[in-house]
């Protein structure tokens, strides 16, 4: 046995003998061939369920949410990451009714005499060029402005703006263009007469016309002639003046323009009339336009566009009576 050795802190390490020492020898490594794949774990591979939850466009949706939230209770000033978009301010409300002339707002630059009457035709005074045909109108003492109201419907000519001067009236009314004749114009045409068929569609429009101004303005418009009944090159038919029923001071009945209907119709028949448009000129006498709405010879119409060869012809045939006024 060798000595025993030991170091300078005092600690025994023990030796082994020299035969135990030479016994050992380093294990050899096992060559493993190249051609061989390697072995695997014969354990199933069990997955385990994964703990995750899907991701869903509703929990995107509720993490957002909650995101936003959290950014808007730290503070309160910081918007939402997704602004909307604001829509643009209203714009600010123009009177119906106002008191000065229209010329500093409006510049007339013709006049014509088939607007229903005498007009100037004017634009406003904006990039828009807006036309406009405006009325002059000499009020009574009988007459009250407060009565005067907006007016918009297919079978009336729109009243747009009213401009009160002392006591002169600017009624602003839609402008129709040279292309609309009155049913005055269309009888004197040398064109052939209105059938009934045609009469029913000149008819249905005007009652729908009057049923808004009895119905939506509450009054009468007391002067339903062929003078006041326009037509548009498409055959549309509309009520002038209605500016004039709302000053009346004796504003009747709705009866009355029901019969003045009949008795403008009956100027429109020429030669024999059918049993119906006999019975639709019966019933104007008493009926108001509710009921003749419903009457059956209006089913007769077949539209407005039969009314376009009568409107072309007494374009032809019309001589407008018109003046340029110069610029300022």
């Amino acid at each position: 046995m060798s000595p025993e050795i030991t170091d300078r802190r005092g600690t025994v390490f023990p030796r082994g003998t020299d035969s135990e020492l030479s016994a050992w020898q380093p294990q050899a490594k096992t060559a493993i061939p190249c051609n061989v794949p390697p072995q695997q774990d014969s354990t199933p591979n069990i997955e385990k369920p994964s703990t995750i939850a899907p991701i869903t466009e509703k929990s995107l949706w509720k993490r957002r949410a909650g995101r936003n939230r959290l950014l808007k209770n730290a503070n309160p000033r910081i918007k939402s990451p997704s602004p909307r978009i604001q829509s643009p301010p209203p714009k600010p409300h123009s009177p119906f009714l106002l008191h000065e002339e229209p010329w500093t707002r409006y510049r007339p630059f013709m006049e014509e005499a088939d607007q229903a009457g005498a007009a100037l035709i004017a634009h406003i005074n904006d990039p828009t060029f807006n036309i406009v045909a405006v009325k002059t109108k000499r009020l009574t003492a009988a007459e009250k402005v407060s009565n005067l109201k907006k007016a918009c419907h297919p079978n009336i000519v729109s009243l747009k703006k009213v401009y009160q001067s002392n006591m002169t009236l600017f009624l602003l009314y839609e402008a129709v263009d040279a292309s609309h004749v009155s049913l005055a114009e269309i009888e004197d045409s040398p064109g052939d007469p209105m059938n009934e068929v045609e009469i029913a569609a000149v008819c249905w429009q005007i009652l729908c016309g009057l049923s808004f101004i009895h119905k939506e303005l509450r009054v009468v418009h007391g002067a339903i002639n062929t003078k006041n009944v326009l037509l548009s090159k498409r055959g549309i038919v509309k009520i002038a003046n209605v500016a004039d029923g709302m000053l009346r001071a004796t504003p009747g009945t709705e009866l009355d323009d029901s019969r003045a209907l009949g008795d403008m119709v009956g100027e429109l028949i020429v030669g024999s009339s059918g049993p119906q448009i006999r019975e639709f000129l019966e019933a104007t006498k008493f009926s108001n336009t509710e009921s003749l709405l419903k009457h059956v010879f209006l089913e007769f119409s077949p539209g407005s566009g039969c009314l376009v060869p009568h409107v072309r012809v007494a374009v032809r045939n019309r001589i407008s009576a018109w003046r340029l006024i110069p610029a300022a």
